[in-house]
């Protein structure tokens, strides 16, 4: 009997224009969305290519790297991976340059096409979550009400077949022709990308979409059927559902980020940076009135041009470089735990506001399904976290390997505002024999972005089993009379 009624389910789902239009939709737009990310993907390896390119020739022929003011620059190269998240990718960061005083990132520019920007890019995650999610329900939401409607339902538990058998067969046999044609679409999608993105990695990234997509849709259905359980007119079911989609696909992501900045305060990127700035530069004056102070009690009445002729190796000149070292070096330990403790403050910050922001819009299944899909293909908040903290690193390694190196004392005077600065370079230090520092980005491993969707994975599940379940004893317990 349960075959009987699977059969049944399938034969009635096949000549239901929904099959039809689902077919149409996922062999069309799947593979054209695949296709558009591809090409998007292809102009970032265009351009970081070039940025690269155009780097290493700076770099390596040494032009401008004998400066105590060298910018080295990094990129993040960009994953086959990222087709299948190509909107998540334009937020990712792109480049880092190292500066003596800190480095500075900046996001990639691929699109400047207004309208592009304006409406979203059309790739897997916005398909599947916004799109797809909503045909799911419009599949389901009238299983169970539509035959008790038409007084099927009646005749078939007229039979010695159990409820939860009917429930599965009805369940299995719609979710099983919803999800062929998706599944067609994105296998027709990949096999059109060629060998250009067809790399171990990316098979097994995709593999890992195929599994979050089932089950995500799984969840839909079973919400589907759980309003079909309970609402016996299928219009009320539809309209119920659809406020539901409405809620846990735009309302709840929507307003997550707004709550949380409401509850968690922090300062914008940009305000951060003038504030950096600033404190820099308020260090900075206090070390020209320091030197101002000290050069009045050293070479009193003398105006800066007449410090810089004074001889190298006079007594004292050595008196003021030996006392102005004590105050440079100082006054730059307070200047970085004071910056290193604004940079941590704000960092926390905003990990904190983004951290409730997240277990906010967790509420819904479908901002679970896209920090996992985006997490999975290497475009989401992992993924920045992880650059930043390389970017700290490359940061690290310039500084010791070519700023440092370079020894600056500064001069100035206690009668005119000038200043002027002798510079000097370590011990076996030679700029122009240096090899010139690479920033290589490595993305996160494959069981580092596990074990960050692991709440994501588990909530989707609980989903799962509480729609189901709660689906499973309203139709035991129904009425079909």
């Amino acid at each position: 009997m349960t075959k009987y009624i699977f059969i049944k389910e399938l034969r009635e789902a096949i000549t239901n224009f929904k099959f039809v239009w689902l077919m149409l939709f996922s062999v069309t737009l799947i593979p054209l969305s695949l296709y558009l990310s591809y090409h998007q993907f292809q102009l970032r390896q265009q351009i970081y290519e070039m940025d690269n390119a155009s780097y290493r020739y700076i770099s390596e022929s040494g032009i401008g790297y004998n400066t105590p003011d060298f910018v080295a620059e990094g990129y993040r190269a960009p994953l086959p991976e990222n087709v299948l998240s190509n909107a998540s990718v334009s937020l990712l960061p792109y480049k880092v340059t190292t500066s003596r005083e800190g480095y500075a990132i900046e996001n990639e520019s691929v699109s400047d096409d207004y309208l592009t920007v304006l409406f979203g890019f059309l790739d897997i995650p916005y398909l599947v979550t916004m799109i797809l999610s909503l045909l799911s329900l419009l599949a389901s939401y009238n299983l169970i009400n539509r035959e008790v409607e038409e007084g099927t339902l009646k005749m078939i538990l007229s039979n010695p077949v159990p409820r939860h058998q009917v429930l599965l067969a009805k369940l299995s046999s719609h979710y099983l022709l919803f999800i062929l044609p998706i599944m067609l679409g994105f296998c027709t999608g990949l096999l059109l990308l060629g060998t250009g993105v067809q790399t171990a990695p990316f098979i097994q990234t995709a593999g890992m979409n195929m599994l979050v997509i089932l089950l995500f849709f799984l969840v839909f259905f079973t919400m589907g059927i759980l309003s079909s359980v309970y609402f016996r007119q299928s219009s009320r079911a539809i309209i119920v559902l659809l406020s539901a989609w409405l809620f846990v696909a735009l309302i709840i992501p929507k307003t997550a980020p707004i709550i949380a900045s409401l509850t968690v305060p922090a300062t914008s990127e940009e305000n951060f940076i003038r504030e950096r700035e600033m404190a820099v530069r308020n260090f900075s004056e206090e070390m020209k009135n320091e030197g101002k102070k000290l050069a009045g009690s050293v070479f009193p009445g003398k105006t800066t041009e007449e410090i810089a002729n004074v001889p190298w190796d006079s007594e004292s000149k050595m008196l003021y470089e030996t006392e102005m070292a004590k105050i440079t070096a100082r006054l730059t330990e307070e200047k970085n735990t004071f910056i290193g403790n604004m940079e941590r403050t704000y960092l926390n910050r905003m990990e904190q506001r983004d951290r409730v922001a997240k277990y906010i819009s967790v509420i819904s299944p479908v901002s679970c399904c896209n920090y996992m899909l985006n997490e999975i293909n290497r475009a989401g908040y992992g993924q920045v976290v992880h650059f930043y903290t390389q970017a700290d690193e490359f940061q690290k390694q310039v500084k010791r390997e070519i700023y440092d190196n370079y020894i600056f004392k500064n001069y100035y005077s206690s009668v005119d505002d000038g200043q002027y600065a002798r510079i000097s370079l370590a011990n076996g230090f030679q700029p122009d024999q240096v090899t010139v520092p690479q920033f290589v980005y490595q993305p996160e491993s494959i069981r580092g972005t596990i074990h960050s969707i692991r709440i994501e994975l588990l909530l989707l599940t609980a989903y799962l089993l509480l729609f189901f379940a709660l689906a499973y004893f309203g139709f035991v317990k129904m009425n079909v009379c």
